[in-house]
Parts: structure tokens; C-alpha cells; sequence
């Protein structure tokens, strides 16, 4: 296959890769759901409490809105390099639906929407590959029938 890439697309356009610490920082059980949490930081191995504080307390605060029959999912708290994420993510079957907000602040205290049509960075998108599996391993394709206490146990942290 021949493609001719044009002559404004450039190497020095594309950020140069950097390993990141994706962390799990446990399960949160607030209002009866079950959320993995994780953290990725371009900066440190851990968040400062107060980012964990305020995702956690935000996220809470949207979860009376959410639709999931299962209640289960997992949440991405992102030190970025300029900007700070929160994205929450739920299962409802086979599919998986997720709500992005950003924050300006460092560290943040507050949450808004992200722009339109976001979804992740390569970052966090390692994290979302791995609860894939995990879902599809322990709920989806299980033998057994699902399990989500195995599902839940079933955590990344990795440095990447």
C-alpha cells in the first residue's frame, strides 16, 4: 500500500512519549456503587490527597444521575501536563460509558466538562484496556458465571 503523507505533516508536531505511573488507588463503595480507582501522574507516583479529596467528591455528587443496572465501574484521576482529569466510567453489559470533566486548578477543587468528543490519552487509555480484559475475564467470559468480587480484586498499577 502506497500513502503519501503530506509534506505539513511533521515529526515535531507529535509530543515526545514519557513513561507516566498509572496507580490503583483501591475501591471506593459510595451510594452502592463500586468504583476502581486509578490514578495516572506525569509528575509522581502518587496524588496529592487533596486531587483524590475532590475527584472523589465530585464524582459522588454525579452518580445519582448515572444509569448502570450493575453499578460498577472505575474512575481515572489524571495529574496531566496542563490540565487535570477526572473521568468516570461504567458497565452496562457490554458496553462501557464514560463521563470526562477538567479541572484548571493544581491541585483541583472543582470539575467541569470536558470538550466535546474527548475521550483519553494513551495514558489512560492503558488503564481502560486493562479493565477490559478484567470485565471480559471475570464477568463476561467466566465459565462460572460473573464475578464481580473477582472483577473488583482485579486491579493495574504499572508504570508505563
Amino acid at each position: 500500500m502506497d500513502i503519501a503523507i503530506p509534506l505539513a505533516f511533521r515529526a515535531d508536531q507529535f509530543p515526545v512519549y514519557k513513561k507516566r505511573f498509572l496507580r490503583s488507588l483501591g475501591v471506593w463503595a459510595p451510594q452502592g456503587w463500586f468504583i476502581k480507582c486509578y490514578m495516572t501522574s506525569a509528575y509522581d507516583d502518587k496524588l496529592p490527597p487533596e486531587f483524590v479529596d475532590a475527584g472523589k467528591k465530585f464524582i459522588a455528587q454525579r452518580l445519582p444521575q448515572v444509569d448502570s443496572p450493575h453499578r460498577v465501574g472505575f474512575m481515572i484521576l489524571s495529574q496531566g501536563v496542563p490540565r487535570n482529569w477526572v473521568m468516570l466510567d461504567w458497565w452496562q453489559g457490554v458496553l462501557l460509558y464514560e463521563n470526562i470533566f477538567v479541572s484548571d486548578e493544581n491541585p483541583p477543587r472543582d470539575f467541569g466538562n470536558a470538550p466535546a468528543g474527548l475521550f483519553q490519552c494513551v495514558w489512560e487509555l492503558r488503564i481502560t484496556q486493562h479493565e477490559r480484559e478484567a470485565w471480559l475475564k471475570h464477568v463476561l467470559n467466566n465459565p462460572k458465571g460473573p464475578d464481580l468480587v473477582a472483577y473488583l480484586s482485579d486491579q493495574i498499577d504499572i508504570d508505563v
